[in-house]
């Protein structure tokens, strides 16, 4: 990954990752308080916010709008290939979760995630799931973390840590194996295509199929 489209050093990105890490454990605190929308997922606001304060941090550091946190365009061909695979890994997630969970477990947790978001309109929870908890989530673990690490050190601790970080906040036993490994394979799009927009769209087609399948169930 060329460092001369990107501006951001490696202590520009640590600071941002660090402000932009306690806005959201500050907004999960303070989301706990406020009076519940009817409308709005609390995981909107978060996500939204979120990823507005990382572009603008890194920004106003940059002085710069394009190439930062690796947004950049990529061919067709890498779209494809992206969407391919959020539908192998969703397929591969849905089987070792009936591997690993018998069937009342599973319905269990469909019925949580239903109960869950039955109180919201449900373009928010489709904007919220599907576009803004990947959008952010790339950005920030593989645009922001695995760039920087990359850059500085080199291709495989970064991926191995922001595959890491990634399954740790998703922390949720056995699942958390394969968000470990999909991390990496993200981390893969990304070093590979030169852009978080690889990732980003892999990660949205398994949500797609996420949401729809749960949404029906």
């Amino acid at each position: 990954m060329p460092a001369a489209t990107d501006n951001l050093t490696f202590k520009q990105s640590i600071w941002i990752a660090t402000w932009v890490s306690l806005w959201v454990l500050s907004a999960i605190a303070l989301l706990l308080y406020l009076p519940v929308s009817s409308v709005l997922t609390p995981a909107l606001w978060l996500h939204l916010s979120a990823t507005l304060l990382l572009l603008l941090l890194s920004y106003r550091l940059s002085g710069q709008r394009k190439y930062n946190l690796l947004i950049n365009p990529v061919k067709l061909k890498w779209l494809l290939l992206s969407t391919a695979v959020g539908v192998a890994y969703w397929l591969i997630d849905h089987w070792l979760i009936d591997v690993w969970l018998n069937n009342s477990n599973n319905s269990a947790s469909i019925e949580s995630w239903q109960q869950a978001n039955a109180r919201y309109h449900w373009v928010s929870v489709f904007i919220s799931s599907v576009i803004m908890a990947p959008v952010f989530e790339e950005l920030f673990f593989r645009g922001l973390i695995f760039r920087a690490l990359a850059l500085r050190f080199n291709v495989v601790l970064a991926a191995l840590t922001s595959a890491g970080l990634f399954a740790l906040i998703h922390w949720s036993w056995p699942e958390c194996i394969s968000l470990l490994l999909v991390g990496l394979i993200y981390a893969a799009l990304t070093h590979k295509s030169n852009s978080v927009l690889t990732p980003i769209v892999a990660h949205m087609t398994h949500n797609l199929i996420t949401y729809l399948y749960y949404s029906q169930y």
